[in-house]
């Protein structure tokens, strides 16, 4: 089973940068992008997918394209 982790504050995918690479292994910033890449990778490669939430919240918009995808 493959976990996908929602840590530390949920930002919009311009946060997914190389810039912010030490903030988002931190677990200081989740990118949607970045979320959203790793579900989808889970699932086409015909994993189960644990999803793992430690967030004090953050953008709804970058929120709600995590939900999008889930729903998917």
């Amino acid at each position: 089973m493959k976990t996908v982790s929602i840590r530390g504050t949920i930002v919009d995918a311009w946060f997914d940068h190389d810039f912010f690479s030490a903030e988002i292994e931190a677990g200081v910033l989740t990118p949607s992008s970045r979320f959203v890449r790793e579900f989808r990778a889970a699932l086409e490669a015909g994993e189960d997918v644990a999803i793992e939430i430690n967030s004090p919240g953050g953008d709804v918009f970058a929120g709600g394209e995590m939900l999008a995808a889930i729903q998917d």
